[in-house]
Formats: C-alpha cells, structure tokens, sequence
C-alpha cells in the first residue's frame, strides 16, 4: 500500500469566495493550501526548501491568515519571535528563529508595517501596543544613518527588497547613488515612519506620534526633490535618476506622497512602461496594493499571469 499524509496548519476557512469563476476557484484553492503547508510551528517560506520565518514573507502570509481565517495564533507566534530576534542595536533579524543570524535591515522594517496590519485587522490591539517599545528602537537604529534631509545612508545588512534579476539590482538590493542612498530603501522607512504614528496616536502617545509624523513629512519631502523626474513622471531608484523600477514608484502610491492624479498616471506606467525593473511574484503583493490605491482596482484579473503559468505547469501549491 502506498499512501500520502496530509499535514498542515489547522486553520480553519472561515472566508468564502462566492463565484462562478472556475479559475478563481483553483487559485483559491491552491493559494489556501499553499498557506497551510507554510505554517507549522512558525510560518516559513517553503515547506520543503529553507523552512525559515522570513519576515517580510511573513507579513503577506500574516495577513492571509487573518483575513481568510481570523485564527491569530502564529501571528502572535511571528510577532513574538521577531522581537526576540532583536540584537542589541534594536534590529531585527531577517528571519527567525534560526540558529544561522541573518540580517535584512530593510525586514525590520517590514516587522513594522506587519504590526500595523494587525492592529487593522486583529483582535488583541493591546498586544500590538505593548511591541511598540521595540518599534521605537529599530527607527532610533535607523537614525544613525540617516542624512540630514532624512534620507538613508550606507545602510549595513542586506538591504534586500525583492529578488529583481536586472543589472540595477545587486542580489536583491537596489543599487545605491553616489549618495549612498537608495529611494527603495526610503520609501520603506518612510512607510514605517507613518504606520508607527499611526500606532502610537492609537495608543494616546502623541509624543512619538507626532513625532514620527514629522519625521515622515521631512523624508517625504526629501524623497521628492532627490528622486522625482518630472519628464518621465516617475520616483527614481537612486538621486543619478537613472534607473527606475515598479517597487519605488509603487511605494510612492502606498505612501501617499503624490496626488490623485499623479498616482493615475503612475500607475499606467507601472503596467505599461516595460523598462521599469520588474516586481517579483513577492512583491507583486506591494504593486497590486498600489495599482488598486490608483484607482485601477477592475484590472485586477489582468495581473494574474505568474498565477495562470503556475496553474498550467500543474502546480497544486
């Protein structure tokens, strides 16, 4: 007798999609599989390749977990985990636990974007409130490389943002100016600027709220004047203004820093304007945010040509 065992993560399907789109079936079907094999004790990236807790893959599988299901378990397990991973200096590891220490300076970031999604869509806001001591800490880190205009400088760790196989890319990290400073780089801090004031308002400290609302108008600004091109409507990647990508100008959308109008044309772009470093499979989840945010919502049944490839080459997860 031959026979496979099936194990997963108990998560329970508590959302429904309801339609008579058979394609949209099979991704939700493959997709909430996928989901389940990926969390064990922790969540991890594959079930059968590194098995580690990346954070900033996390953060994606986190918010599938709570939308789709509502069981906030290893989310909290996650958020544990990723505190503890904390050196010294107050920065997170990229992945943990692991006994190999790896940082991704730029996941310490996104450590705190995960937090603010919970407190959007979790149950237990105090829990979130109660991390925060952590959050004020990885932003004092990055203060120490921070320009006077606000922008980052000579970041150290990987800078990892998105495995993108151009030449103005370097192993997941975009190139940096003779600045020493990448745009990629701060629009996530500005990201994490504004998701932490949003979290200490929350909490009644208006002191850091404030203060990290200042803080991320200043960067903002600083972004603007080193990075906008105005011929070509785009945020560049680095202050040369010589090469551009979709992850800079679709976090130019999730911040907020252009206008109605603005954020429209540089959506089209971001479909449209083929020499823009491309978004992985990861990082898509970022683009289809921003593309959504411009208004172009309908469209969305467009971008799914990655998941259709998958669907063709017989993937079940």
């Amino acid at each position: 007798d031959v026979y496979g065992t099936f194990v997963g993560y108990p998560f329970e399907l508590n959302a429904s999609l309801d339609t008579d789109n058979e394609e949209m079936l099979k991704m939700m079907e493959i997709g909430w599989r996928t989901a389940r094999l990926c969390a064990l004790e922790t969540y991890m990236d594959c079930p059968f390749y590194e098995q580690l807790q990346y954070l900033g893959d996390t953060r994606i599988q986190a918010l599938i977990s709570l939308y789709n299901s509502g069981d906030d378990r290893l989310v909290k397990n996650y958020f544990n985990l990723a505190d503890m991973s904390r050196n010294i200096e107050g920065v997170t590891m990229g992945r943990y636990p692991t006994t190999s220490p790896q940082y991704i300076t730029t996941y310490a970031l996104t450590y705190i974007f995960s937090l603010h999604d919970y407190m959007m869509y979790g149950k237990d806001t105090q829990f979130i409130m109660d991390k925060l001591p952590g959050v004020e800490q990885i932003l004092n880190y990055y203060k120490g490389f921070q320009l006077e205009d606000g922008r980052v400088k000579d970041l150290p760790g990987w800078n990892f943002t998105d495995w993108v196989y151009v030449p103005s890319w370097d192993f997941g990290a975009p190139l940096k100016g003779a600045d020493g400073c990448s745009s990629v780089v701060d629009f996530q801090l500005l990201y994490a600027l504004q998701t932490a004031s949003e979290m200490e308002l929350h909490r009644g400290n208006t002191y850091h709220g404030n203060l990290y609302k200042a803080e991320a108008e200043k960067l903002a600004a600083s972004i603007r004047k080193a990075y906008w091109n105005e011929e070509r409507g785009l945020f560049s990647d680095r202050a040369e203004q010589d090469n551009y990508s979709q992850h800079s100008n679709a976090l130019a959308i999730i911040c907020g820093i252009v206008d109605e109008a603005q954020a429209r044309e540089i959506g089209r772009k971001l479909v449209e304007d083929k020499t823009l470093a491309p978004a992985s499979v990861y990082f898509k989840f970022y683009l289809h945010e921003a593309l959504v945010k411009a208004g172009y919502g309908d469209d969305y049944m467009k971008w799914l040509v990655i998941w259709r490839e998958n669907i063709a080459m017989g993937m079940t997860t």
